[in-house]
């Protein structure tokens, strides 16, 4: 499945907030202040319809579209609006970087919203103080809370958000170290001393050389390890707040902290870079973890259903205890607030709390709902791995808040632990001059506090779509949805009595054409009308089409056309055509005197360059083609390339070939870049068949540092990619004789459920007639894809790279259409290629893959299985014991 950007971003935000401004900061009591007071709405004795708006990120619309309607049915009064809050910011996927002013923009656009809040936001009198609400409301139990969720949100005597979601900072393991070195795996309620042995145990040495790091910092956060022993580095008792960095048993600690870097020297040390607003980086930490160099290493329990997913077992932890009643679990909430402009407090609160008893939380991660009822009606602790189950309940035992009311006293800190480390001052000294850097920050941040001028907030509510009007929904396929909203105003512009509303799919009950169908009354997705199984969710167009002669097909690319139709009638409107290129870094052919790639090249011009571009040793070898993602990425497409198919598409159904002497002499070829020529990266530790590695950071190294000649992108990346040499260079594929360029075509359905199928006919012709504006690949149109336009907003030699391509091109096989054919490849045929890599025949690989693959289908067919998931994965197992699903 793609990647979701902006859930990666929320992401980035949670392990960002617990692993450099909040994890712990010793502040386990409330800040000293008042908060002003806010009088307690009455309940709205009106029945007349309130509109509530709500702000969440665009991957959750639907979600919380749906959580909207249910409320509606418990308060018919209410209505809930939803809204984006990229859309709100006027973000998009090449504009992440967000606004000074985002909370007075979102709390001026909506009534409430998912967001986090800080006391530099309360302070200014943007968010509702929740508390009035919470003491009036009898059916509000906070006990029903788990301990420090509500108080992570409570500070100057208010509470400024509801928290649905926990995570915590833990310490992930991989056990293959552990039973390398003999060492006990780490168990809830372990100590300081045996985090120290353990660590001592693990780290493996050749010479001065550390291999394997006994423990590793992502980011470099001492706090973890020194408020978890010392409890607070700051008296809240006092005004103004009071440090306590220069306590003797603060000291004591921080050089115990600065000896697992200097005297023991189990953790690598990563001086954090200086990172300006907006910008990113990737801490080095994560490297070491990808390569198996780190035996233990802090993380946040969010991330661990994907790490569990890596080729190597990994284990969970709270931190270290001194003391059976110590508090060393630092967490961060996902949370909701409320705007302080409002109209509608009472049935914003009632919105809020009804949220928070919601046991659908997003299914890809790995929170703990923060409502004790909410987490055992969702079977929270039951799907639970036994010892996962113990590790959280014991960190939740041993919960402290994050805060962000001290980052001077935080900042002072860091600021002192980088100049032990690095030898520029000895513990008393850098705590004792944080001391009075602490001191001074914190009474700014008291005269801020007392400074701070409310600021004037009023939530301006969208007008409603017109009595006469229709509101139909558009779901794009995992796009940047920018362009399709401008599409869909100037489409309003035209259409009056329509509205487009682009909502991005969750995918939160499944990831397919079903839930596209689902997510909207028309939508965006891949050539399938071949399938029986997916025309059942979509509408015949070929109606619309005979009832609307002044409609021609003939400015599509037949290529583009066919993938859409079934017995002569067309089924979706070819919108682009998908395709993959070869990106090359220019520099590095002309250092190295070789000629640039051009459209006709074949496979043993595309060696050749390979081995003349391949050049040095070890780390600083440079590769002649990388994979981006990783060794299994582009082995499908070589296939293709040398006109080998993995399937008789002649049988019904389907018959896989994998044995095929074409097929054998193809994957030959593609093992022998790694084992022979050396021009494609091995990473040690990394399984060439498993697609969910995590080696993909180190090839996107590879291209950012200029070590990479060529490699291929598709057209979601646009041509470029972050870190991408800025001369590069596009060409197609290198064919050979026989072979083709694989493609697969993206078109636009109309829902069987909508009610509005002409209003999506009119918006779905008008898509087709703008593909220059919202398309990445290559637009199913002649006029837009050969169009100036188009040329410039992709690039020249995109453009063209990509209209060869197609003109040069196969349809995608059945193993793109037919979801019952997976196992076949992304397990027995990638492990095929994964044991030639390491050095088995291909051919006995290719024959193992091949007798299973058979025995799968005999099976499907015995058990008429072929559209039925379950039967599908019940005949892999039966084949292959240790199959897994994609994604499990």
């Amino acid at each position: 499945m793609h990647g979701d950007a902006w859930r990666n971003l929320r992401l980035v935000g949670v392990i960002l907030a617990l692993a450099l401004t909040a994890l712990g900061a010793g502040c386990r009591g409330q800040e000293a202040g008042e908060s002003t007071p806010v009088s307690q709405p009455a309940p709205s004795d009106r029945q007349a319809e309130v509109t509530v708006t709500f702000a969440c990120y665009e991957y959750e619309l639907s979600r919380y579209e749906d959580l909207a309607e249910q409320f509606h049915e418990e308060n018919p009064h209410v209505k809930v609006q939803v809204l984006s809050i990229q859309e709100v910011l006027g973000l998009d996927e090449e504009n992440w970087q967000w606004p000074e002013d985002t909370w007075q923009r979102l709390v001026s656009a909506a009534d409430t919203l998912v967001m986090g809040t800080s006391p530099r936001v309360t302070r200014q009198g943007l968010v509702h103080d929740l508390t009035p609400f919470i003491e009036a409301d009898q059916g509000f139990h906070p006990e029903d809370f788990y301990p420090a969720a509500l108080e992570s949100l409570q500070w100057d005597g208010g509470t400024w958000g509801l928290p649905f979601a926990i995570n915590f900072g833990m310490i992930f393991y991989d056990e293959e170290p552990f039973d390398e070195a003999g060492v006990a795996y780490p168990e809830p309620g372990w100590t300081w001393d045996d985090f120290l042995t353990k660590a001592q145990a693990l780290t493996k040495r050749e010479g001065d050389e550390v291999v394997r790091w006994g423990f590793v910092q992502p980011w470099f956060d001492p706090l973890p390890f020194i408020t978890g022993r010392t409890g607070p580095l700051v008296d809240d008792s006092t005004t103004p707040l009071t440090p306590l960095l220069d306590e003797p048993e603060v000291a004591q600690v921080v050089r115990w902290y600065a000896d697992l870097y200097l005297e023991y020297r189990v953790m690598p040390f990563f001086e954090p870079p200086d990172v300006g607003p907006g910008e990113s980086f990737r801490p080095e930490g994560f490297s070491l973890i990808e390569r198996g160099e780190a035996a233990m290493w802090g993380d946040v329990s969010f991330t661990f259903q994907w790490r569990s997913q890596q080729s190597r077992e990994i284990g969970i932890v709270p931190y270290p205890v001194d003391r059976p009643t110590d508090a060393t679990t630092p967490i961060s909430v996902e949370s909701y607030a409320m705007s302080a402009g409002t109209a509608h407090p009472q049935e914003s609160w009632r919105w809020l709390d009804f949220l928070t008893r919601r046991a659908d939380l997003d299914p890809y991660s790995f929170s703990l709902p923060a409502r004790r009822s909410t987490a055992a009606e969702m079977g929270f602790w039951d799907d639970l791995d036994e010892g996962v189950a113990a590790a959280c309940h014991f960190a939740l035992e041993h919960a402290y808040p994050r805060r962000l009311a001290y980052a001077g006293a935080r900042g002072a800190l860091h600021e002192a632990m980088i100049a032990i480390i690095k030898g520029e001052k000895d513990v008393e000294e850098a705590l004792a001059e944080a001391q009075v850097e602490a001191r001074q920050r914190l009474s700014e941040e008291a005269r801020e506090r007392e400074q701070a001028t409310p600021q004037p907030v009023i939530v301006v509510t969208p007008e409603p779509v017109g009595e006469a009007g229709v509101e139909i929904t558009f779901a794009p396929f995992l796009y940047n949805v920018a362009p399709y909203r401008e599409l869909a105003e100037t489409f309003h512009e035209s259409h009056p009595d329509v509205t487009v509303k682009v909502r991005r799919p969750t995918f939160s009950g499944g990831y397919g054409l079903e839930e596209m169908a689902a997510a909207g009354d028309c939508f965006g997705w891949f050539g399938l009308a071949a399938d029986e199984s997916s025309r059942q969710h979509m509408l015949n167009l070929q109606p619309f089409l005979d009832a609307d002669p002044a409609f021609s097909q003939a400015d599509f690319y037949p290529q583009a056309v066919e993938p859409f139709r079934w017995q002569g009638d067309l089924w979706g409107l070819p919108g682009e055509a998908l395709v993959k290129v070869l990106a090359y870094n220019q520099d590095l052919f002309d250092a190295a005197g070789v000629a640039y790639p051009q459209a006709g090249w074949d496979l043993d011009d595309f060696l050749s360059k390979a081995l003349a571009l391949t050049q040095g040793e070890g780390e600083d070898k440079q590769y002649g083609f990388v994979s981006r993602h990783s060794d299994s990425d582009d082995l499908d497409t070589f296939i293709v390339l040398q006109g080998a198919s993995l399937v008789d598409e002649e049988r019904d159904p389907p018959w896989p070939r994998l044995d095929d002497p074409a097929v054998i002499e193809a994957v030959r070829w593609y093992v022998e870049l790694f084992t022979v020529h050396e021009v494609k990266p091995r990473f040690p530790g990394e399984d060439p068949s498993r697609p969910e590695t995590s080696a993909w950071s180190r090839r996107q190294a590879l291209l950012s540092e200029g070590k990479a000649a060529m490699w291929t992108i598709s057209s979601f990346d646009e041509g470029t990619s972050p870190g991408s040499p800025d001369r590069l260079g596009v060409v197609p594929l290198p064919l050979n004789d026989g072979g083709a360029i694989p493609s697969s075509f993206l078109g636009y359905y109309i829902s069987v459920a909508t009610p509005y199928p002409r209003q999506c006919w009119e918006w779905l012709k008008f898509l087709s007639d703008h593909g220059q504006q919202v398309a990445r690949g290559l637009p199913a149109r002649r006029s837009a894809a050969e169009s100036p336009e188009y040329a410039e907003r992709a690039g020249e030699e995109m453009a063209a790279a990509m209209l060869f391509s197609l003109q040069h091109g196969a349809s995608g096989s059945p193993m793109d259409t037919e979801p019952w054919l997976g196992p076949i490849t992304y397990s027995w045929f990638w492990q095929a290629f994964g044991q030639a890599v390491q050095g088995q025949d291909v051919a006995q690989a290719l024959e193992e893959a091949q007798h299973k693959a058979e025995t799968y289908v005999l099976c499907l067919e015995r058990e008429d299985g072929f559209a039925d998931e379950e039967v599908q994965k019940t005949c892999a197992r039966e084949v292959d014991p240790d199959y897994r699903a994609f994604g499990e």
